[in-house]
């Protein structure tokens, strides 16, 4: 939940049941989709507080209570963290994204965004609701470019050669254990980590 008053904004995050015991920095860095340390400055500038007083970083959360972060307010950082600008003009932008971020708006859950980074900085192509400018994505947990719309044509002729697959794209991904052989195929299902929800795993059977 959010809302904004007097060139401020105030995102509130209810912790969940699967949050519960988890340090309140590392909740603010998944919950916000921002680094840890800019969590970390985030309560260190006051812009933080439960129930009306600024909280330690290490401070274990219990499901049920809320929490409140404050943007813009006096002395606390106007923006996030600046998103690299690989290349612009007057119908793209296209961005180095950044891990933990996620391209726009999931759910009712508050946080910063691409779209509401670039947002801040100038117009982006009417699209769909809350993903204004947006043509293909990136997951949060997934640092790579990302090409948004700043004009319709951009927005349609874009749209169009992604739908399309006349874009090429290209992952890099790291492979942990014992790699026997140089090059090869690794097939998995990608699910949900049971354990850690808003993680995604590769599993026999993930949910």
């Amino acid at each position: 939940m959010a809302d904004t008053t007097s060139g401020t904004r105030r995102d509130r995050i209810l912790v969940e049941k699967g949050e519960d015991g988890e340090r309140l920095d590392r909740l603010l860095a998944r919950r916000l989709g921002i680094p840890r340390s800019h969590a970390q400055s985030l309560l260190t500038q006051g812009a933080v507080q439960i129930e009306g007083k600024g909280p330690s970083p290490a401070r274990r959360m219990k499901a049920g209570e809320e929490i409140e972060v404050v943007w813009g307010g006096p002395g606390i950082a106007p923006t996030p963290y600046p998103i690299p600008i690989l290349y612009e003009d007057e119908d793209i932008v296209v961005v180095d994204k950044p891990r933990g971020l996620a391209v726009h708006p999931v759910g009712h859950r508050p946080g910063m965004t691409v779209v509401s980074i670039l947002s801040a900085r100038g117009p982006l192509a009417p699209g769909a609701p809350r993903r204004p400018g947006v043509v293909h994505r990136l997951d949060a947990a997934t640092t790579g470019v990302l090409v948004l719309a700043k004009s319709p044509r951009a927005l349609h002729g874009l749209g169009e050669q992604f739908r399309n697959r006349v874009v090429k794209k290209e992952y890099l991904a790291a492979v942990r254990g014992d790699v026997e052989a140089e090059a090869g195929t690794i097939e998995g299902r990608v699910g949900r980590d049971a354990a850690q929800p808003w993680r995604m795993r590769v599993a026999p059977h993930p949910t």
